[in-house]
């Protein structure tokens, strides 16, 4: 029996140089995933195990059947629960073991989590009974208000209600804040945190062979935001790894499958899966490191995606790779406005922009279409971390992508940071297909 459930899994290291979030008391199946995944670290890196520090991250797992029997809830009532405390669980572990590295291991450099929930695992824990028992399915239908509901139809429904809760419930809600409220901290510390993209390749598939449409969201690791960067898998060809959750925001990739590990107990194994790829990224990170201290996150993440990247806030300029410059005046470069087309953002001192401060909502997203295949813009605007109401435009043309941030403050946008990120790659992609 898990005893528990956050905090150091061993005596505190004197000088860790990374901390490692996730589960060393092992599962009802004896697989030991947090010494598998520390094995894999060790063989990638030029780590001691005295410098790094175990954290125990493994939040209690709301059950189902107990709800539904003990607590005596009806089957939605349940899962809807069972989402809840599976979620805000989750971020609440992560975030206090993120506070606890901030405030008491100075010398971490990068936090290492191959761990991950999503809304679609509320659903990948009873899809069999779903798909395969025919009573099971038609009392689940029942309480979705679709009697009679097709195995498809029911696991819709049920991804449905589990994205409801994520976006909605208020234990959720405040769960997530504090998370991303201690990841960024940690980023503002300068340490790089690196998160599994996760595994739901198979799953997603199976799905979508059923009929359902799930959500982009529906495999994506909570975990993600923009002070985490997401690693997923690739296979030992170099490709993305077909076991990658779909829309999971990868932004680095190392091998990820067909991995050897050797636990320091004697056990031994070969698995595959983001987990894996994860602590291979953190060693690169930490390589990066020894040559170069100065990196702080954002380079480091960038620099392993392989894009030229550069970020300034209001008032600075920066001189860029490709022979033009960033400047954080909240306008997009007029090389990038001259080659995207009408109907963009392109200014927030514009009326269109400032109609948009002086609007009451706090939260829309819409994306325009440029005039060619690769040319997108996506407009959020959303309460921030500190409670203001935060624009985000992210412009995607063919030399890469741009970011503008600002603030509405008296009915006008402010406080502009903005990034540039250049992509090679993509640039080349386009133009091979003629675009």
């Amino acid at each position: 029996m898990k005893i528990l459930s956050t905090g150091y899994a061993e005596p505190r290291e004197r000088a860790p140089r990374l901390a490692m979030l996730d589960d060393f008391d092992g599962d009802p199946n004896g697989f030991p995933h947090g010494q598998a995944v520390e094995s894999v670290l060790l063989s990638h890196s030029n780590l001691t195990p005295d410098q790094i520090q175990r954290m125990q991250n493994e939040p209690p797992q709301a059950d189902l059947t107990k709800l539904i029997k003990q607590d005596k809830l009806d089957f939605l009532t349940a899962f809807r629960t069972m989402t809840a405390r599976n979620l805000a669980g989750f971020y609440g572990a992560t975030a206090q073991n993120l506070r606890t590295i901030v405030q008491e291991q100075p010398t971490v450099q990068v936090i290492s989590q191959s761990q991950g929930e999503t809304t679609a695992r509320q659903l990948e824990m009873i899809f069999d009974g779903v798909v395969n028992n025919q009573a099971f399915r038609d009392g689940v239908g029942q309480a979705l208000g679709q009697p009679g509901a097709s195995a498809a139809q029911v696991c819709q429904g049920l991804l449905a209600e589990a994205d409801a809760v994520a976006g909605k419930d208020p234990l959720v809600q405040k769960a997530r804040q504090e998370y991303q409220l201690a990841a960024r901290e940690a980023y503002q510390h300068g340490l790089t945190y690196v998160v599994a993209a996760g595994n739901h390749g198979d799953f997603a598939r199976q799905l979508e062979s059923l009929g359902v449409e799930a959500s982009p969201s529906a495999f994506r690791n909570i975990l993600v935001c923009d002070y985490a960067t997401v690693v997923g898998a690739n296979d030992p060809q170099g490709r993305e790894s077909s076991l990658n959750s779909p829309h999971s925001g990868i932004e680095v990739r190392a091998l990820g499958e067909e991995i050897a590990w050797h636990s320091e107990d004697g056990q031994s194994g070969v698995n595959s899966g983001t987990s894996f790829a994860t602590p291979i990224v953190a060693g690169q990170i930490l390589r990066e490191l020894d040559s170069n201290p100065a990196l702080t996150p954002f380079q480091l993440e960038n620099k392993l995606a392989g894009l030229d990247s550069y970020q300034v806030d209001q008032g600075q300029a920066l001189a860029t790779s490709n022979g033009q410059s960033l400047l954080g005046d909240g306008q997009l470069e007029s090389y990038i406005a001259d080659q995207i087309g009408p109907g963009f953002i392109t200014d927030l001192t514009s009326s269109d922009a400032l109609q948009m401060a002086q609007a009451h909502q706090d939260s829309t997203f819409f994306g325009l279409p440029g005039t060619k295949d690769h040319e997108f813009q996506l407009v959020r605007m959303a309460p921030n971390l500190d409670g203001k109401r935060q624009l985000e435009v992210d412009t995607w043309f063919k030399q890469g992508h741009h970011v503008l941030q600002a603030v509405a403050e008296n009915g006008v946008w402010t406080h502009f940071h903005e990034e540039l990120h250049l992509d090679k790659a993509r640039e080349q992609q386009i133009q091979s297909a003629g675009a």
